[in-house]
């Protein structure tokens, strides 16, 4: 509800562990954006993530690799990566041309990625 009073859809993204509360928010509203949190492997996590009908995976970063990359895009997935902190996994993350970092330090990543 507060995300339609506030008119921010197009901007937010509900993203969890709990994958069940992911598949119960779509039932709510269909158009509202999901994305799977997970750390450890999950078994075929696109297969998974259609699914539950989420819209991307927000792997940890050490899940991401350029295979997982190409299979999630062309299956219309995002790829939005969790906890990037230093420039190293930056570097790393913007190669794999993940779709968006999840890190404790944005103004940091929004100045290394204007020079990168």
């Amino acid at each position: 509800e507060l995300i339609k009073k506030y008119k921010i859809e197009e901007r937010v993204i509900i993203s969890s562990f709990n994958h069940n509360t992911i598949y119960k928010i779509k039932e709510l509203d269909e158009n509202l954006k999901t994305g799977i949190l997970y750390s450890r492997n999950i078994k075929r996590p696109i297969r998974f993530a259609k699914n539950i009908r989420a819209n991307a995976l927000h792997p940890k970063h050490k899940r991401v690799d350029f295979k997982l990359m190409i299979k999630a895009k062309l299956m219309g997935l995002e790829i939005n990566t969790f906890t990037i902190n230093n420039t190293k996994q930056m570097n790393k993350m913007f190669k794999y041309r993940v779709d968006g970092i999840i890190t404790d330090y944005p103004d940091k990543a929004i100045e290394f990625r204007k020079r990168w």
